[in-house]
């Protein structure tokens, strides 16, 4: 074959060079000569010889033609007589299982993505993010999953904990939201003016990835023991989305990884052992043999799997160490609740009894925070205990706000628990309850006033609680809000704020729950809160969608926005009645801006400035606003800051069209 090679690298030089210097190859005349001795062996040989004869003995106009004539006849000989070989064991190619996406896009376009998904640095983050946002259709892509999976134990933690929401979010299909930016509403008017301003958050719905050939590269490498050991986040993470991908259905697969599985990875595989009750033997035995970790994993999964056992368990656990509580707070299940139940009336008990107590406050906390949701017959019976013994238990608080009670005091927290627990769920038993017993109990009608919000009509609940009672507060209007969704949907909630167990990282972390009233707020309610001035919660639960009510109070906010007290408000709240004129779409804002800076001691440029960005996209005399604010610091060198000078602030107010 090296003859028929030689020859075509040869007439490749001569189509470059040109057929004119073809009588001039001697290196192409040499291999005509080794030709010869083939031609007479094959006939095919015989034609590439003649055809070399031929192309020398041509005249120069032809030999193009006859040149590439001879190049396609001898490169034809070589592809149909060469092979390919290469010494040692054969290895079979590696195949993916289910629906492999590749995409048809250019390199150019990936490039980014994989640099982010296999190299270091600053910067990452943003391509992924970009991705995420404007071409998440690359990410089902073959080649960036099989990325995104190895880089699922990345250094810069933030990274690969994204990364990790991303795979995560294609398996469930729940959606991912990005902050964007910042606007103001003031129909999301909430605690203060300031809450107002809210992020804008991007919906982003990642493109649904295939589960097989998911699970198989998530699978991939585990029987390499050594590799799991050195890297056991990255394996640790691959359990749980498994986990989240088939469930039980991999039951098998986890006892198998069991026997050689350590640190992460372990804990990893015990929770996961929790989707099968099968495996309720076996964490047994393992809540008896293993430790730190991996134990905190098993009682995790226990918590998981409440069965007839249970209960002697958890109530030997919590007596050894009443932290241990923790593991049920996210359960309602009547074992979880019957074993809260007994710790708590144990805890107060001691309480009565005078007995001395290592706990701490968090303890104390962590027990109250258990009984949410928790609503069997044990939990209902503790609390009415409770409530008949509430008044010892005021008498010995006192003794004991050192050790582990908070600064509100002992019986507040239970309050404050039992709240909660009664607002979650409405539970009808432990609301029927509630009504019964507390009926007449001053320090719970807040909680009756929600309940009542939750399930009566607005006009039967304010002819109860204002014209038939002398007890109301405005305080009990904090946790009611009136907002708008994505969907432009207005109501009013009750909010409540609480705590939920982390297992991921053996904590308490911050819960809220948000439950819809009965029915929109009686509109006679805004003529109490006028009436005592409770102008922030006014503002804050004035509905939008009702012009008259709107404009009548806006009327009122300009007249307190020109007469308030300034010492009744913090200096987050100096923005209340800008915010609540914005929310009124009041348009006459004359003297406002001037009588805040009029009012206030400490007033900076800052200030002012955002003062007015808010008063030019409502009122139509901003300059004139602007003469009016100049007339305060008349005869004046400094603002009252002492930091400013006047001419600065003239400055900025003519510069931004102000003045």
């Amino acid at each position: 074959m090296n003859p028929l090679l030689e020859i075509k690298q040869r007439l490749v030089y001569s189509a470059i060079a040109g057929t004119q210097l073809l009588t001039e190859d001697f290196r192409l005349k040499r291999t005509m000569e080794a030709m010869a001795q083939l031609a007479s062996k094959n006939p095919v040989f015989q034609k590439i010889y003649t055809s070399l004869e031929q192309l020398f003995a041509a005249e120069e106009n032809k030999r193009n033609d006859m040149l590439l004539d001879l190049l396609g006849l001898v490169d034809a000989v070589l592809y149909t007589q060469g092979k390919t070989q290469v010494e040692g064991e054969k290895i079979p190619l590696e195949t993916v299982c289910g629906d492999a996406q590749v995409m048809q896009i250019r390199y150019s376009a990936l490039a980014p993505l994989v640099e982010a998904l296999t190299t270091t640095g600053s910067g990452r983050m943003e391509v992924l993010e970009d991705t995420i946002k404007e071409r998440k259709e690359l990410l089902a892509d073959y080649r960036v999953l099989h990325l995104l999976i190895h880089d699922l134990d990345d250094a810069y933690g933030e990274m690969a904990a994204l990364v990790y929401r991303v795979l995560e979010n294609m398996i469930t299909q729940k959606p991912m939201y990005f902050i964007v930016g910042m606007e103001y509403d003031p129909n999301n008017y909430q605690f203060h003016p300031y809450s107002a301003y809210h992020h804008i958050r991007k919906e982003c719905r990642l493109p649904k990835v295939d589960h097989e050939m998911l699970l198989y590269l998530l699978k991939k490498d585990f029987d390499d023991v050594e590799l799991v050991r050195s890297k056991q986040k990255l394996f640790a993470k691959k359990v749980q989305l498994i986990q989240k991908i088939a469930g039980n259905k991999e039951d098998a697969w986890y006892l198998s990884l069991l026997e050689t599985a350590e640190k992460d990875v372990r804990e990893s595989v015990i929770k996961a052992l929790a989707c099968d009750k099968k495996n309720i033997p076996l964490l047994w035995d393992l809540v008896k043999t293993e430790k730190g970790n991996c134990k905190k994993s098993v009682m995790c999964a226990l918590a998981k799997c409440i069965d007839a056992d249970a209960k002697a368990f958890w109530e030997k656990e919590c007596k050894k160490r009443i932290g241990t509580i923790m593991y049920l707070v996210n359960n309602t299940d009547d074992i979880s609740s019957d074993v809260v139940a007994g710790v708590l009336q144990n805890t107060l008990q001691d309480v009565l009894d005078d007995v001395e107590s290592k706990l701490s406050e968090a303890d104390m906390q962590m027990v109250l925070q258990a009984t949410r949701g928790k609503s069997s017959d044990n939990m209902i019976a503790v609390w009415k205990w409770i409530f008949a013994n509430m008044q010892e238990l005021q008498k010995k608080e006192k003794k004991l706000k050192s050790s582990y009670t908070s600064y509100r005091g002992l019986c507040i927290e239970i309050m404050r628990a039992f709240r909660k627990t009664v607002l979650w769920d409405c539970n009808p038993k432990m609301v029927a309850m509630t009504r019964e017993t507390l009926a007449h109990t001053a320090w719970a009608y807040d909680l009756l006033f929600h309940l009542d919000l939750l399930s009566e009509p607005a006009k039967d609940v304010y002819d109860k609680w204002l014209e038939k009672t002398n007890l109301f507060t405005p305080l009990w209007f904090d946790c009611i809000y009136y907002q708008t969704d994505t969907e432009q949907n207005q109501s009013y909630v009750c909010n409540i704020d609480t705590q939920q167990w982390d297992e991921d990282v053996y904590t308490l972390t911050f819960d809220r729950k948000v439950i819809p009233l009965a029915e929109p707020l009686d509109h006679r309610w805004f003529t109490y809160l006028k009436k005592v001035h409770t102008d922030e919660t006014l503002a804050r639960l004035l509905p939008t969608d009702n012009p008259d009510l709107l404009q009548y109070y806006g009327a009122y906010f300009y007249e307190r926005a020109l007469s308030y007290e300034p010492k009744d408000y913090h200096g987050y709240q100096r923005r209340l009645y800008l915010t609540a004129l914005q929310k009124c779409q009041w348009r006459k804002w004359s003297g406002v801006i001037a009588y805040m800076c009029k009012t206030y001691k400490n007033v900076y440029l800052s200030d002012i400035s955002s003062w007015f960005e808010s008063y030019e996209k409502f009122a139509d005399d901003v300059k004139e606003e602007g003469k009016r604010v100049m007339a305060v610091y008349k005869n004046q060198k400094w603002l009252r800051n002492g930091m400013t000078t006047i001419e600065d602030l003239k400055k900025m107010l003519i510069t931004n069209g102000w003045l």
